[in-house]
C-alpha cells in the first residue's frame, strides 16, 4: 500500500446552527495514515477445505469456508495501530494483500465495554482501509449485545478495524473541583462498502421523512437535565452539541459523575435496524486531593545532602487546605576525610537541611472561564533550614565551622490543570513538566513530584 504523506485529523465535530437548537452534522474526515505494528504477526496455511485463524491478542477471528481459496495459502494478522475515527482497540492487517475470496469470508471482532466508553454498545461497526488509506464502513454487520462480538462478510484482505459511529469527547476524564471539561459530540461515519450494501441512513442527521423534526440534543448530569448546579456540577448550555461541564465545589457523593446526552423526538438507522433512543455517556470523576513531593539535592562545601518535605493538599471551593506536613530527615555521606583534612559532627541531630515546610502565607484557586483552566497557587511560610556544625583537623591546624541558618525550599507551590486534566503541570522557578520536574545535573538540583487523587 502507497503511503500518505499528510496525515488528515481523524475527528471533525458537529456544528450548531440556529437558536432552534438543531445540528448541522459535519462528519469526521475518513482518509488516515496507515497504522503501525504494535505486535507481532501471525500467520497460519489455510487451503481449499477452509480454516479459521485467530489474531494473537484473541480479540478478531477469521473464518474462511471452504471453497473460498483455490490454493493453499498463507494467511496472516497483524495488530496495528487503529487509525480510524472512532476507532477503539487494535486495527488488524490482514494478508496476503489483494487477494480475492470466491465466497465471503466472516470477520469478528470480541468487544468490552471499554470499546463503547462514551458512545452506546449498538453504535459499534466495522471498517476497512482501501489502498489510498481512505475508510469504510461494511454494511450488513451483526452485533450481538450477549455474546459481545460483531461480525461482517468480507472479500478482500485490508486494513480492518472496529469503532463507534458517534461519541463523547472525552468519554472519561479527571475534574478537579469547581472546574470545567468541554465536552463534544463527534460523528464518525465513513462512507459505506459499495460491494456489501448498506441501508443505513446519515447518522445523526435528520430522517429521511417528509417533514422531519431536527434532532435536539439534550444534556443531563446523572439524570438532571443541565445538572442544576447542585453537587454533582452542572452543563452549560443544556442544548447543541458543544457544552461545557462544571464541576462541584467538593468531591460529589457519587464519583464519578455521569454526564449523558439524549437525541429528542427522533429515531436513528443503525446496521438496518430502527432506534428510538440514542444516549451517549462520558464520565467524569470529581478529585479535590494532590500529594506534594519536594526533593533536594546539593553539595554544601564538603558535604553532600539530600533532604525532602511531603504534604497533602485538598481544594475546597476557592479554599486551598494543606495538611499532612511531613519534613523528612536530611540525609548525607558523612565524609570523614577529603583530602588531607579529617572531619566529625559533633551534633548531627540538630541538622534540618535545606527543605522544610511549614504551612501556607496565602493561596489562590482559580478557573480560567475561557479555557476551563484550574490554576492554584501557594505561597509557603518562610521556613529556615541549616547546615550542620563540622570539626576539621588539618596538617595546617584544626578549626571549628559552626551551624548556619539558611533559607529553606520551596518558596511556593504552583500547579496547573485543564488542558490534560489526567496529568498535573507544576512550575516551580525556571522549570516546570507534568506530574515531575526533575532539575539534577551532576547530583546537584531538586524533584519535584504532584499526583491528583
Amino acid at each position: 500500500m502507497k503511503s500518505i504523506l499528510t496525515i488528515l485529523l481523524l475527528t471533525s465535530v458537529l456544528q450548531a446552527i440556529g437558536q432552534n437548537d438543531s445540528v448541522s452534522v459535519v462528519y469526521s474526515r475518513t482518509l488516515t495514515d496507515f497504522g503501525k505494528p504494535v505486535s507481532n504477526v501471525l500467520t497460519r496455511d489455510i487451503g481449499t477445505e477452509g480454516g479459521k485463524i485467530i489474531s494473537a491478542d484473541k480479540r478478531l477471528e477469521l473464518l474462511i469456508p471452504p471453497g473460498a481459496l483455490t490454493a493453499r495459502t498463507s494467511i496472516s494478522i497483524t495488530p496495528v495501530n487503529n487509525m480510524a475515527a472512532g476507532g477503539r482497540g487494535n486495527a488488524y492487517k490482514l494478508e496476503p494483500s489483494g487477494i480475492q475470496f470466491q465466497q465471503p469470508a466472516q470477520i469478528l471482532f470480541h468487544y468490552s465495554e471499554d470499546d463503547y466508553n462514551g458512545s452506546m454498545e449498538e453504535m459499534q461497526s466495522i471498517a476497512y482501509q482501501d489502498d489510498n488509506g481512505q475508510w469504510h464502513r461494511l454494511g450488513n454487520v451483526n452485533l450481538d449485545t450477549i455474546a459481545k462480538t460483531i461480525t461482517g462478510n468480507i472479500t478482500h484482505f485490508s486494513f480492518w478495524a472496529t469503532f463507534d459511529r458517534s461519541e463523547i469527547k472525552p468519554s472519561a476524564d479527571l475534574c478537579a473541583v469547581g472546574a470545567q471539561v468541554p465536552l463534544t459530540i463527534i460523528v464518525n461515519n465513513p462512507p459505506p462498502d459499495p460491494a456489501s450494501g448498506d441501508n443505513d441512513e446519515d447518522l445523526l442527521a435528520a430522517p429521511q421523512v417528509p417533514n422531519p423534526k431536527p434532532r435536539v440534543f439534550v444534556w443531563s448530569v446523572n439524570g438532571t437535565v443541565g445538572g442544576g448546579g447542585g453537587k454533582y456540577g452542572s452543563v452549560s448550555p443544556v442544548k447543541g452539541n458543544n457544552v461545557t461541564y462544571t464541576a462541584p465545589a467538593s468531591v460529589p457523593p457519587r464519583n464519578p459523575v455521569e454526564v449523558s446526552v439524549e437525541a429528542k423526538d427522533s429515531y436513528f438507522i443503525l446496521n438496518g435496524k430502527r432506534f428510538n433512543k440514542l444516549k451517549l455517556v462520558s464520565n467524569i470523576k470529581i478529585f479535590d486531593h494532590f500529594h506534594y513531593t519536594y526533593i533536594a539535592k546539593d553539595l554544601i562545601g564538603h558535604l553532600y545532602m539530600i533532604d525532602s518535605s511531603t504534604c497533602d493538599i485538598k481544594l475546597q471551593g476557592d479554599k486551598v487546605i494543606m495538611y499532612n506536613i511531613t519534613n523528612h530527615p536530611a540525609w548525607s555521606d558523612w565524609p570523614a576525610q577529603l583530602a588531607k583534612c579529617k572531619y566529625t559532627y559533633p551534633d548531627k541531630d540538630s541538622w534540618r537541611g535545606m527543605v522544610e515546610m511549614s504551612g501556607i502565607a496565602n493561596a489562590s484557586s482559580t478557573v480560567d472561564k475561557l479555557i476551563g483552566i484550574l490554576k492554584v497557587h501557594i505561597s509557603l511560610i518562610p521556613a529556615t533550614g541549616n547546615t550542620p556544625a563540622s570539626y576539621c583537623d588539618c596538617p595546617g591546624g584544626k578549626f571549628t565551622v559552626p551551624a548556619k541558618n539558611m533559607p529553606a525550599s520551596p518558596v511556593y507551590i504552583g500547579f496547573t490543570l485543564g488542558l490534560r486534566r489526567d496529568d498535573v503541570y507544576i512550575d516551580y522557578g525556571n522549570a516546570a513538566g507534568y506530574n515531575e520536574i526533575n532539575t539534577v545535573r551532576n547530583g546537584q538540583g531538586f524533584i519535584i513530584r504532584m499526583k491528583a487523587y
